[in-house]
């Protein structure tokens, strides 16, 4: 029972710490880096939106907790099965290396994040796509907008 509960709490924290960068590229979400930090202000017109998906990342923390998971999970099945010595070993380990790789693939999907390609026309007749996530903003084609320039960095804002 103490394997599943550590399962469990390794699982909440891969979701709580995944869960919380999802938002990181919204157009009306801004990082501690951006504060206080001058964006050249460049006016549009939406031509086109297209819903995107931004790909989410597999990385140490899912493969880790992951593998923690199955290794715990397999130590408490092997500890209840009356398994010792090498076999208890083996399915530990066959079990963290399973649970790491569904681990890093779970942290992918949890990290993946809803966008938009929005396609802009600035005066000079320019023209330029820019995938941001969904965040609260509202866009519609023909709508003019503010495009937030810094560096090659963009944002779309109402």
């Amino acid at each position: 029972m103490r394997g599943i509960s550590c399962g469990i709490l390794a699982l909440a924290f891969v979701a709580g710490v995944t869960g919380c960068a999802s938002n990181k590229y919204d157009g009306d979400n801004y990082g501690r880096i951006d504060a206080r930090k001058a964006f050249e202000v460049m006016p549009a017109t939406i031509l086109k939106i297209t819903p995107v998906k931004i790909e989410g990342t597999s990385g140490v923390v899912g493969g880790v907790a992951g593998g923690a998971v199955g290794a715990t999970g397999a130590n408490a099945v092997a500890s209840s099965a009356g398994a010792t010595g090498p076999w208890r070993n083996f399915w530990a380990i066959l079990f963290g290396v399973g649970g790491a790789g569904a681990g890093a693939v779970a942290e992918q999907r949890l990290t993946t994040i809803d966008a938009l390609e929005i396609m802009v026309k600035y005066p000079d007749g320019r023209v330029e796509s820019i995938v941001q996530g969904k965040g609260n903003d509202v866009f519609t084609v023909g709508q003019e907008v503010s495009v937030l320039i810094q560096g090659s960095e963009r944002r779309v804002r109402p």
